[in-house]
């Protein structure tokens, strides 16, 4: 099930199935939710659903491993974990001139205006393209200059928005979860230790939003 929670209100029920929800994440625009579900024969597929409520999709469509969706600023493309073609991080573009199986890259423009998402249901999983092989265990996270932060093999990854340059941002393997800490303190990203003790990761400053 999906919950919301408004601040002196009771918890209320968004969204109740007999499957396994998990991961919602809120559009930019605050119109739709994006979120993990897990079938009865196993599959974990990411499905999206209006914010005021409707029906929900299925945007990954496939007998396979989908998890922990994000939005990108732009709110052009949704990223998430996959194993649908091999382990590693995908993208999706929302709208058909978002890229075409077969394009070279794809860039990312900061945007200047208020963020409108829209989304183009029909044939979207040919919008799917798998960027890097660096899989992550979960914390997609992009900043609003389109950097993208994972957690993976215990650590935090850096890439850049269309996937190129991954690079591992910190050592030790024992990162299991990150928060981006946008205006609170002077570096971005706190991450958690295997003995759940709260560290800020070196190197990563506030330029990186």
């Amino acid at each position: 099930d999906l919950w919301t929670l408004h601040p002196g209100a009771d918890p209320q029920v968004f969204l109740r199935s007999p499957a396994n929800e998990l991961h919602p994440q809120i559009s930019p625009d605050g119109k739709w939710i994006a979120y993990t579900r897990r079938s009865g024969n196993g599959a974990y597929n990411i499905w999206i659903i209006p914010a005021e409520g409707g029906e929900a999709v299925n945007v990954t469509r496939l007998n396979a491993g989908h998890s922990n969706p994000a939005w990108s600023p732009d709110g052009k493309y949704l990223f998430f974990q996959s194993d649908r073609d091999g382990a590693g991080l995908y993208a999706m573009a929302l709208k058909g001139e978002g890229f075409r199986k077969g394009d070279v890259d794809f860039k990312y423009e900061k945007p200047a205006d208020p963020v409108k998402v829209e989304i183009d249901f029909t044939d979207i999983t040919r919008r799917i393209r798998k960027i890097s092989t660096q899989n992550p265990d979960g914390d997609i996270t992009l900043t609003k200059d389109g950097a993208i932060y994972f957690t993976s093999e215990r650590d935090i990854w850096r890439a850049n928005f269309d996937g190129s340059d991954v690079k591992r941002v910190t050592t030790g393997g024992d990162k299991v979860a990150m928060r981006v800490l946008r205006d609170e303190l002077p570096n971005i990203d706190v991450t958690v230790t295997s003995d759940f003790s709260p560290v800020l990761a070196e190197g990563l400053t506030r330029g990186s939003l």
